[in-house]
């Protein structure tokens, strides 16, 4: 996020916005905490319910990031794609109620 030739922020609060604006228009999301190795990292995810399962296939044809648990499947809304963003998921922590 650049604002007047400097950037403010950090993941962290990147994620949190991208969080608040799926919420807006009613996803339910949330931020997750990673890390790897020394380094940290924060990003959202939106949920797309069990019922929208078939969905995987387009998932994979276009490289999303997502992951499936047993509510449906979390969408990743992280500027880190593929191995970029899936190292900081070995050791994580969900942020529900930001």
């Amino acid at each position: 996020m650049k604002y007047k030739n400097k950037y403010s922020g950090d993941c962290d609060d990147f994620a949190i916005l991208l969080a608040s604006f799926a919420r807006q228009i009613g996803l339910e999301s949330r931020m997750i905490g990673g890390f790897s190795g020394n380094s940290g990292h924060a990003f959202a995810e939106f949920l797309l319910p069990n019922k929208h399962n078939n969905i995987i296939t387009k998932l994979n044809s276009n490289n999303i990031d997502y992951r499936k648990d047993y509510r449906g499947i979390w969408i990743s809304l992280d500027w880190f794609q593929g191995s970029e963003h899936n190292k900081f998921l070995k050791n994580f922590k969900v942020y529900d109620n930001i």
